[in-house]
């Protein structure tokens, strides 16, 4: 997977992330786009490419959010070692290792942002809102990682058929 490919992609999900309504159904939060190709790099590329993808996912992250810049990156980091750690353990072409690893992710950011605000003194941390998030985290994750997976495979399918025809 080339360098070119990866930052494309993730401009592209922070553009469509940062457009996309949030979803109200249970808290407003927006669809975990970044978070899950970032999953999907840490099982598909090397380890360097992976974190390179971090570091570009955080700051795309805090571009499109209110922030500040340079609070997702951390994250986005440990995301990415973390899945890079356990990714000989797990099958990178299963939809239920999507599934887990986007609910607990999207669940894990808003536990590091619930944190990292609140200690910081920019949102105060509300135990209701809080748990409905995480709720609603949970299953924006489980739904969009596996979503993001299937696109992310037709479209390499689709490049690598271009190439070899050519």
């Amino acid at each position: 997977m080339s360098g070119l490919f990866i930052i494309l992609t993730l401009m592209t999900a922070g553009a469509v992330q940062s457009l996309l309504p949030e979803w109200r159904m249970l808290s407003p939060l927006k669809p975990p786009l970044l978070l899950s190709l970032i999953v999907y790099f840490s099982l598909h590329t090397s380890r360097s490419r992976a974190l390179c993808a971090a570091v570009v996912a955080g700051f795309i992250h805090d571009t499109f959010c209110p922030a500040p810049l340079g609070i997702s990156i951390p994250f986005f980091v440990l995301m990415a070692m973390n899945v890079i750690l356990v990714r000989k353990e797990v099958f990178s072409d299963r939809l239920l290792t999507y599934i887990i690893f986007g609910a607990v992710g999207a669940v894990l950011q808003i536990v590091y942002f619930a944190v990292v605000l609140g200690v910081t003194g920019l949102r105060p941390i509300w135990v209701g809102a809080l748990t409905l998030r995480l709720l609603g985290s949970l299953l924006a994750g489980a739904l969009i990682c596996p979503l993001v997976y299937l696109a992310l495979t037709q479209i390499r399918r689709l490049i690598t058929k271009e190439r070899k025809r050519v």
